[in-house]
């Protein structure tokens, strides 16, 4: 089984109240969406990814690095779908967590 996140707002534009957020898993065999669970196929294609290992604290910067320096300096344009970041390593989110995940940008 896999996890992944799917962010469609901007931390630092949407209030974080309004932010919204799907938390993922693979499934192996069909499931019935239930309540606010829900089944999602995730779209393929093109991605750029990242990979990041360190502290929760810093992952901010992450995204800043991605957007702000690797994006404007490659060949490469944002595609019509939300980021994806798939965690490599569960643990419980804290300032002192060490992450381990990769971000799945989707360009073309």
């Amino acid at each position: 089984m896999e996890s992944f996140g799917i962010s469609y707002d901007d931390p630092s534009v949407t209030k974080k109240e309004k932010c919204r957020y799907d938390a993922c898993l693979t499934v192996s065999q069909p499931i019935l969406p239930i309540g606010n669970i829900g089944v999602k196929n995730i779209k393929g294609g093109k991605f750029a990814i990242f990979n990041y290992q360190g502290n929760y604290a810093d992952w901010g910067a992450v995204y800043n690095f991605i957007y702000d320096e690797w994006l404007i300096t490659s060949d490469y344009e944002l595609r019509n779908q939300p980021v994806m970041e798939k965690y490599l390593a569960t643990a419980q989110q804290n300032e002192s967590t060490l992450l381990n995940i990769e971000v799945y940008l989707p360009v073309k």
